[in-house]
């Protein structure tokens, strides 16, 4: 029966890949050491290849991007009377004993027939350890409409909540495979956000979260506890694939949480975002034209020149941003060689100035980097 579902699935992500270009389900995956790449000049055709290098987008009068406040009910599933269409939940942390974690659930339909696959990664100093893929069929899961509610076999797999008169977020979150199992608590430290790009809607549910739980590896029972990470991204269709691709990243002070993308209409045009949360209920949009993303050290790297660093800068009358980002380790997913996804380890070291205060950010992260086509 499992070979049965992953040669359907098989044919259902060739339709998916025409459809809609979604990198949510992968075919191939595998680890990629920073030593093993290829460096070149960034004077080289590098520049011709990457959109983010040395942008800053004036030309758009209006910001494309202006989030407002998210409510538990926007993590619901969202489901879709089209006729295809992906969906997703995302999970990551970063753990104090050098352990790293990504999870995620990954809905999709195409012309009436839903899967779902349940994708986990464990990682320890960047480097991945373990990591799973499992199919369903959509019928498998319980999926509510009402709240964050995920379930397999009668046993929960996400569970929001929200408490402190509901001004935090608070999600379980369990999964088991063969050689790893995790539960885990979100308790969120700010205040979520949700908006509309031209790779669909997203709401990040939990920008900054204090993660604490339990992980089993290879009999090994850890426990722990660390930063992490929660967004949904929903009505994600043919417009998606339309992009060249996304940079994402996320990073932290002790009192502050700094979310930055960079949407990819073509490889020479995108659209720039940073968010600025604080540990209480304010959240700050940075306008895009004040926003400046370089993307450098540009390598050859599974077939295509990517960056393995970023520099960013904001600066506002009341916000200065200025980060250095560099990568340490990747693993990389592909789809039939065309469209391409890198999850980056990386670290992170700048300095943001907000409302007169000054604080230094040195942090271990978690970024990506996916292209849709080479052109």
């Amino acid at each position: 029966m499992k070979k049965s579902i992953v040669l359907f699935l098989s044919l259902i992500l060739l339709i998916q890949f025409f459809m809609s270009s979604s990198y949510a389900i992968v075919l191939q995956k595998q680890e990629t050491p920073i030593s093993s790449a290829m460096k070149i000049s960034r004077n080289t055709i590098a520049n011709l290849l990457m959109p983010i290098s040395d942008i800053t987008s004036s030309d758009i009068p209006i910001d494309p991007f202006s989030p407002s406040d998210v409510t538990l009910a926007d993590d619901r599933f969202h489901d879709s009377d089209i006729s295809h269409y992906t969906e997703w939940w995302y999970f990551d942390a970063t753990f104090t004993n050098n352990y790293s974690l990504q999870f995620s659930i990954h809905v999709y339909n195409v012309l009436g027939v839903g899967m779902a696959t349940i994708n986990t990664n464990l990682y320890r100093a960047g480097e991945l350890l373990e990591t799973s893929r499992d199919v369903f069929f959509l019928s498998d899961l319980i999926l509510s409409k009402t709240m964050p509610y995920i379930s397999l076999n009668h046993q929960y797999i996400i569970w929001g909540d929200t408490k402190d008169d509901d001004q935090k977020f608070v999600y379980q979150i369990s999964y088991e495979t063969d050689k790893l199992s995790f539960q885990l608590e979100f308790t969120s430290l700010n205040r979520g956000w949700k908006g509309t790009t031209s790779a669909g809607s997203w709401a990040v549910m939990i920008p900054k979260a204090r993660v604490t739980g339990m992980i089993s590896y290879n009999e090994q029972i850890m426990e722990v506890k660390g930063v992490g990470y929660h967004d949904h991204n929903w009505n994600v269709t043919v417009s998606t694939g339309l992009n060249y691709g996304w940079a994402w990243g996320r990073t932290y002070t002790a009192s502050t949480s700094i979310t930055w993308a960079s949407i990819m209409e073509t490889w020479y045009r995108d659209t720039p975002l940073i968010v600025i949360n604080t540990n209480q209920s304010l959240y700050q949009n940075i306008p895009h034209h004040q926003i400046t993303m370089k993307a450098k050290d540009f390598r050859f790297t599974n077939g295509i020149f990517i960056p393995y660093s970023f520099y960013l800068t904001a600066n506002t009358p009341d916000i200065y941003l200025a980060l250095n980002i560099s990568v340490l380790s990747m693993d990389y997913t592909t789809i039939l060689g065309i469209i391409n996804y890198w999850r980056y380890h990386t670290y992170t070291e700048g300095v943001l100035t907000i409302f007169g205060e000054t604080q230094q950010i040195k942090n271990y992260d978690i970024a990506e980097f996916i292209c849709f086509r080479f052109y």
